[in-house]
């Protein structure tokens, strides 16, 4: 009951809509919240029941359970997130205004994939590192680059055939270029760009991430909205809603 009276109480304030020069801004409000719940919907399923290109990979077994954890959580939110849109939703038709409600709502929304990202990122190189200090404790103390990204891209699966290619192949020579690392130094695993070369080999092996590209179209469609909103957005002072 008290959680039910703070969000009634947060929706009463918003702002009304009953004008009819609003109602663009409303119908732009109402395709938002339709489009952004569908998609926390279609994610938060994802996340529950499919698992991520990690959560089975062969390098991190046993050791990603956090990632695991991590997804289970967000699916939750995702979930959560598809109720309130829809709530939002219904208060816009039935109540016609914009509550606060709302703008909570796409802050989150908004945040959410650069959260996950960052969170996904992090707890993959943990992974990673915890798989080299088992096979390559040297590289703790200090290696050379090309043999570090050699072996982190034998351990992720980045190229099937490690005999073909050696720490001064040209691929890895390219790799260590991206990701500003100079060929041939010797630094310890500490202070060598594991995430920018995970980042690399993922890029490479699946080029597309699911959550990534929910990431773009939400950031696209924020965009989108926005400018929407600043042509219909509901201001008395408008000029564009002068009668």
């Amino acid at each position: 009951m008290l959680g039910k009276t703070k969000v009634e109480s947060t929706e009463k304030g918003g702002v009304r809509l009953q004008a009819k020069n609003y109602k663009w801004y409303r119908y732009v409000a109402l395709t938002q919240m339709v489009v952004f719940a569908v998609m926390h919907l279609v994610l938060g399923m994802y996340f529950a029941f499919v698992s991520s290109e990690y959560a089975n990979h062969p390098g991190f077994t046993a050791k990603i359970d956090a990632h695991r954890i991590m997804d289970q959580i967000f699916a939750i939110v995702c979930f959560a997130l598809f109720v309130v849109g829809l709530r939002c939703f219904y208060g816009l038709m039935k109540q016609k205004k914009i509550s606060v409600l709302y703008y909570v709502y796409m802050a989150v929304s908004a945040v959410l994939p650069i959260l996950y990202i960052a969170m996904s990122g992090n707890f993959v190189a943990d992974a990673m590192v915890a798989v080299l200090e088992e096979g390559y404790p040297e590289f703790l103390e200090g290696d050379e680059t090309g043999w570090i990204a050699y072996w982190v891209g034998i351990e992720y699966g980045a190229w099937a055939n490690g005999g073909d290619i050696t720490y001064e192949s040209e691929i890895i020579l390219d790799y260590l270029s991206r990701i500003g690392e100079e060929a041939g130094a010797v630094v310890a695993l500490s202070d060598f760009n594991l995430n920018g070369l995970l980042k690399e080999f993922r890029a490479d092996m699946y080029v597309w991430n699911t959550f990534e590209i929910y990431a773009i179209i939400n950031a696209v469609l924020s965009v989108v909205f926005a400018v929407c909103g600043i042509f219909f957005l509901p201001l008395k002072k408008s000029k564009l809603f002068k009668k």
